[in-house]
């Protein structure tokens, strides 16, 4: 209750940018217009809408989704608000010295620990699911019957585990460090890394060999719209670099001298 009191007015505004994105995103699509839009982004240097992840692989509303908010939007506003939680919910306590105050309860540092790393987990995932309910409700108003709802359910699946993965990836970082300049400055550079790679990765064909750097290789929208296979792998890798980040962030927590 103490770290929802405390989080919820952050969680709050990037829901309603990312919402506001994706009434905006989903007005725009026009099923029997489709060629105005495209004509409209040939004013933009291919290499430039790659980069952004803006691919439509079919003129569906799931496939214009897939590539107008699940190819750039949806990753950059939910690593943003996980970067900054992570810190909030263990990185500043250690950092400004009030861990102290949070183990002179009656609280071991396990649960300490576990409650953290759930709650991280737990608020990014409402974000992903709110802005999914908000996504069902618009396509029921303004489109109905053009959503294919199993698609994009599992549109969304596949941006939770990406974002288990990510989590896991700031939680451990915020676990292993004292200083808020290491913690931000590893989590930060970590996942920007990754972001760039992925980008640079779609610009060039001679760049393509990036890809297998990058965490976000494993979320590929049109891929997922169109069913393909190899989705149920990329979301095991996901899984496994979640479920291994968090449990060496746990045990690094539990074990590590703190500056209390």
């Amino acid at each position: 209750m103490f770290n929802l009191k405390n989080n919820y007015k952050i969680w709050l505004i990037f829901m309603l940018i990312m919402m506001m994105y994706k009434t905006i995103i989903m007005g725009m699509y026009d099923p029997e217009n489709a060629e105005a839009i495209e004509a409209m982004l040939e004013m933009f240097p291919p290499a430039l809408l790659n980069a952004m992840g803006f691919n439509i692989l079919d003129a569906s509303l799931n496939g214009f989704l897939a590539g107008y908010y699940y190819g750039f939007i949806v990753i950059l506003f939910p690593l943003i608000f996980t970067i900054m939680l992570s810190y909030k919910l263990i990185g500043k306590y250690v950092d400004d010295g009030s861990m102290a105050f949070l183990l002179s309860a009656p609280v071991s540092r396990q649960t300490l620990a576990r409650t953290q790393g759930f709650t991280l987990f737990g608020m990014v995932t409402d974000l992903i699911a709110s802005i999914t309910l908000i996504g069902l409700i618009f396509s029921a108003l303004l489109f109905p019957g053009e959503l294919n709802i199993g698609r994009y359910l599992l549109l969304n699946l596949g941006v939770i585990f990406l974002f288990f993965a990510i989590s896991g990836i700031t939680y451990l970082c915020s676990t292993l460090f004292n200083e808020a300049k290491h913690m931000l400055g590893f989590s930060i550079g970590i996942l920007v890394a990754f972001f760039v790679i992925d980008m640079l990765s779609s610009v060039d064909e001679r760049l393509d060999f990036l890809q297998y750097f990058t965490l976000f290789t494993l979320f590929d929208g049109n891929k997922i719209n169109q069913g393909d296979p190899i989705i149920y792998f990329h979301f095991t890798l996901l899984c496994l670099v979640g479920i291994l980040s968090y449990a060496l962030g746990y045990s690094a927590f539990i074990r590590k001298d703190l500056t209390l």
